[in-house]
């Protein structure tokens, strides 16, 4: 397993469920907006690896757009 843009965007999605599971275990009430803000992040990246195919460029544009 080399590290293809299509390998590194699977570890990432792999470690992004991980710390999504992490932060859904300690949420609070005052983080719902959080909550929301993570479900679009997460939702967009999903869209991105499999209707773009794990295109990199796509990745990257759409999470620095999430983050704005």
């Amino acid at each position: 397993m080399g590290n293809t843009p299509e390998n590194l965007i699977i570890l990432f999605a792999a470690w992004l469920t991980v710390m999504f599971i992490i932060y859904l275990c300690s949420i609070t009430a005052a983080e719902l907006f959080s909550l929301f803000e993570a479900i679009m992040v997460y939702f967009i990246l999903y869209e991105c690896y499999f209707f773009f195919h794990a295109d990199v460029t796509y990745l990257f544009v759409a999470f620095i757009g999430c983050s704005i």
